[in-house]
């Protein structure tokens, strides 16, 4: 708890709303993974709505609150 107190309310959100982001499919997929030739950065996969409905028990994703990142395998 006094952890949460000390934190700014960006990192509250997503200690509260963390990003998810799908990477089952990276390496087969064209629209991320891959360097962007104009700003040199790695594309990052779309962010999935935090919510127990989006996940598959087959799939891999990333979870990012902020702090820790979380890898998720399923099955």
């Amino acid at each position: 708890m006094h952890q949460m107190l000390g934190m700014s309310m960006e990192q509250m959100s997503y200690e509260l709303y963390p990003r998810i982001y799908k990477i089952t499919d990276i390496g087969h997929s064209d629209t991320y993974g891959h360097t962007d030739d104009t700003t040199q950065l790695i594309v990052k996969p779309n962010l999935l709505p935090c919510r127990g409905s989006k996940l598959s028990h087959y799939e891999a994703f990333i979870i990012d609150n902020g702090q820790f990142l979380t890898l998720l395998v399923g099955q």
